[in-house]
């Protein structure tokens, strides 16, 4: 079982005791362990050889616990709990900003055991008189209600894929489509094409398996997913192409021409219409087609162009794993360079560094890169405050290599405030990058107003850069945007906002995105060469004024 699993099950465990109005230090054990596991870089050894007791944060019980989850999928002591509620209750949980303690008292005092119970009592204003809640937090959750019953059985990309691994490694005649293989950031429907079989073979080889039909699409059941399938067993490439693409897209290329019924590869099919091969990922209708017809495909950015990224943590602020930590993975990955940029101090509840701390951990990034022969730019992720301020002055500021400017607070500002609030904050003169500048949580919050075109333009006048953070939780900017980045010359720069070593790796979703939304290699910052970089950020010249 992967660490991830592991981490998800703790806290699982922790929310079923806390519902359970469990000892508050028992739960908070288990909420640090989802924690603590993911940054143990040897879990599975020291779970084999009997010492993750040993690991701050993780006594006896909680090894034991690990222990049976690991080589058994679950614990008695879970199931017990897990049988306790019923999964109309326990859905309650998935509504952003309703955590076990509220949802405790909800139950408690008011009986709220599922969805609708919680509408209704929103709708009777029930909330009102009940402690800890109030007018303010009654309509916040029925925003938040309505935000969730709108992404109700949707998928992120990251989940998506390991769904589509699944399904594969099951059923190998299957082949993802639609928006799966498109890698959309959200994906509200997995579809995939049956190759060398007929729906009626398939359905009869796999009699154990559930299958349905619904206004007449054929769906088969998939651990409590419903997946779409099409029969391509006479025609496989042309339905693969045509399930694929998005309307726009195909629409485009049939004022190109007739596409053959008959065909052996989609290879063939943009052959035929004198275009370059246009990847999955790209078929969005926004300006790929043109592209392919002047041969510029190959310009896109693409996973071997990546050479490093610079928006990670570490154990200085809320991050769990060490300098050297990023420096070992990313050798592994074949990059020249990792920056490291912790949170600033306003970030209380990150662990955000003072001044004298930031130029500290500088300076031992300075020391640690030498030791191991790896480049490390020294940067901050600044919070950029509610007067458009960031933090520190200039004084600080100046001897960083870059500063990502970032809001993690005041979300709720009307959107002339909040624009004003990021083009201040860009106007900076040691400010480089806006972080995730929406803001949101895919599936789990809308991000704060802003007007995107405006803060674009402002990055292109002051010769900024934008981020595309590539958490598969924000895919933030989203890819919709790249080309008016694009076309403003502002250099995207795809972070992971890494918190373990590991997240390195999610800058895979940020190449897909930055694809998807025709990025050119030469407009990402993380194919720049080494010399380039440090040209942009001053290096050399930091270095020799010891600023």
């Amino acid at each position: 079982m992967k660490k991830e699993e592991i981490s998800s099950i703790l806290k699982e465990m922790a929310n079923l005791l806390e519902l359970s109005g469990e000892n508050p230090f028992k739960v908070k054990a288990y909420y640090d362990a989802s924690r603590i596991v993911l940054s143990i870089e040897d879990l599975e050894k020291k779970i084999k050889e009997g010492t993750l007791n040993k690991v701050k944060g993780i006594g006896q019980s909680l090894s034991d616990f690990i222990k049976r989850v690991y080589f058994e999928g679950t614990h008695p002591a879970l199931e017990e709990l897990r049988q306790k509620f019923s999964p109309e209750f326990l859905e309650l949980l998935k509504i952003p900003g309703l955590g076990p303690k509220k949802l405790f008292v909800l139950q408690k005092e008011l009986n709220i055991t599922s969805i609708q119970d919680l509408k209704y009592a929103i709708y009777e204003n029930r909330l009102l008189n009940i402690s800890g809640f109030g007018e303010k937090t009654q309509e916040k959750l029925k925003e938040n209600l309505k935000f969730y019953e709108s992404v109700r059985g949707k998928v992120l990309l990251s989940e998506g894929i390991k769904i589509e691994e699944e399904v594969v490694s099951k059923f190998p005649q299957l082949h993802a489509a639609g928006q799966l293989r498109r890698r959309m950031p959200v994906i509200d429907c997995l579809e995939f094409v049956l190759k060398d079989f007929s729906l009626k073979r398939f359905q009869e080889e796999l009699k154990n398996s559930e299958f349905f039909y619904e206004n007449g699409d054929f769906f088969l059941k998939f651990k409590d997913l419903n997946i779409k399938i099409y029969e391509g067993y006479k025609n496989f490439y042309k339905v693969l192409f045509e399930v694929t693409g998005s309307k726009e897209h195909l629409e485009g290329l049939k004022k190109l021409g007739k596409i053959k019924e008959e065909i052996n590869s989609e290879e063939e099919i943009y052959k035929s219409l004198n275009l370059d091969y246009i990847p999955p990922e790209m078929r969005e209708g926004m300006g790929e087609i043109e592209l392919a017809r002047k041969h510029l495909i190959s310009k896109i950015i693409n996973f071997k162009d990546i050479r490093g990224t610079l928006h990670n943590h570490t154990i200085e602020s809320d991050g769990s794993s060490r300098i050297e930590d990023y420096i070992r993975v990313a050798k592994e990955m074949g990059f020249e360079f990792v920056g490291i940029a912790d949170h600033s101090r306003s970030a209380k509840y990150a662990g955000g560094l003072e001044g004298e701390e930031l130029l500290k951990q500088r300076e031992e990034i300075e020391k640690i890169g030498k030791e191991n022969g790896f480049l490390i730019f020294s940067g901050v992720e600044s919070d950029i405050l509610v007067d458009g301020n960031l933090d520190y002055g200039e004084e600080i500021l100046e001897k960083l290599d870059y500063v990502v400017g970032s809001i993690h607070s005041h979300f709720n500002l009307k959107k002339e405030q909040q624009t004003e609030r990021i083009l201040k904050a860009i106007s900076n003169k040691n400010f480089k990058i806006l972080g995730h500048p929406e803001g949101r949580i895919l599936l789990g919050r809308k991000g704060y107003e802003i007007d995107m075109e405006e803060v674009l333009e402002k990055l292109s006048q002051e010769k900024k850069w934008v981020e595309l953070n590539s958490n598969p939780l924000r895919l933030d900017l989203d890819w919709k945007w790249l080309p008016q980045a694009q076309k403003l010359n502002i250099p995207v720069s795809i972070n992971p906002d890494a918190h373990y070593a590991a997240d390195l790796k999610d800058v895979f979703y940020g190449v897909i995105m930055s694809r998807k939304g025709l990025l050119f290699k030469e407009n990402c910052i993380n194919a720049w060469e080494k010399e380039r970089l440090k040209e942009e950020f001053k290096y050399y010249e930091k270095r020799r004024k010891n600023i």
